[in-house]
């Protein structure tokens, strides 16, 4: 069985068409080629780690909703594969 395993993925916007905007979203293109083109095809994806990074305004942290969401549109991206958060 083979799986792909990779944590701290969502900081900045993911754009899977645009692999040089963000780290996040040159690693979800590898990914996605990864999965397109290899014969002994991945059974699933495991996301450890962090999934979003809060804003620091002071003393309150906020959520950038646009980048928490574009992480997950990514993982949708990347097709039929099983993925577990």
């Amino acid at each position: 069985m083979k799986f792909i395993h990779f944590g701290c993925w969502n900081k900045g916007t993911c754009d899977i068409t645009n692999p040089g905007s963000q780290p996040v979203s040159a690693v979800m293109a590898s990914i996605k080629k990864y999965i397109e083109n290899e014969d002994d095809k991945p059974t699933f994806i495991t996301v450890a780690g962090d999934n979003y990074y809060p804003d620091n305004k002071g003393k309150i942290k906020t959520q950038n909703y646009d980048n928490f969401k574009s992480g997950f549109d990514c993982l949708v991206n990347l097709g039929d594969i099983h993925k577990y958060i």
